[in-house]
C-alpha cells in the first residue's frame, strides 16, 4: 500500500512537472543588431575601445551576424525540406514514430544545451600540485 502511494505521488509529480515545462514559451533569438550591439559593448569595455573603434567593430559584427542569421535560416529551411520529404514516404504509424524520434532528439539537444550553458567553476589551484 505504501509503495502504491509513493508511485502515485511520483506519477503526479511527473505529470505536474512536465505540464509546467510544456507551457513555457520558447526563447526568442535576439536580432542580429542586438547581438552585434551586445558584442561591441563587451569589446568596448574589455578592450578599452574608443567610440570610433566601437562603431567600426559594431559595423563588422553586424555584417557577420546578418550573414550568420541568413545561413541559419537557410539551414533551417533545408532541414524542414528534408523532413517533409521523409514524411511523404511514411505511413501513419511510421509518421507517429518519426515524430516521436524528432521529439526525443529535441529533448537530447535541449538537455545538452542546458549542460553546456551552466557556468563552470574555474579552479584557482593548479592541477599538478
Amino acid at each position: 500500500m505504501k509503495k502504491a502511494i509513493q508511485l502515485l505521488t511520483l506519477g503526479l509529480f511527473i505529470l505536474v512537472h512536465s505540464s509546467v515545462f510544456a507551457q513555457q514559451e520558447p526563447r526568442k533569438q535576439p536580432s542580429p543588431e542586438a547581438r552585434a550591439k551586445r558584442q561591441a559593448a563587451e569589446m568596448k569595455v574589455r578592450l578599452n575601445l574608443d567610440d570610433a573603434q566601437t562603431s567600426k567593430v559594431y559595423d563588422i559584427l553586424l555584417t557577420k551576424e546578418k550573414e550568420m542569421s541568413q545561413k541559419r535560416d537557410q539551414a533551417r529551411q533545408r532541414r524542414l525540406t528534408h523532413l517533409n520529404k521523409i514524411e511523404t514516404l511514411l505511413n501513419e504509424d511510421q509518421k507517429r514514430e518519426f515524430t516521436k524520434m524528432q521529439e526525443e532528439k529535441r529533448e537530447r539537444t535541449k538537455a545538452r544545451r542546458h549542460i553546456n550553458s551552466t557556468p563552470q567553476k574555474e579552479n584557482s589551484t593548479p592541477k599538478n600540485e
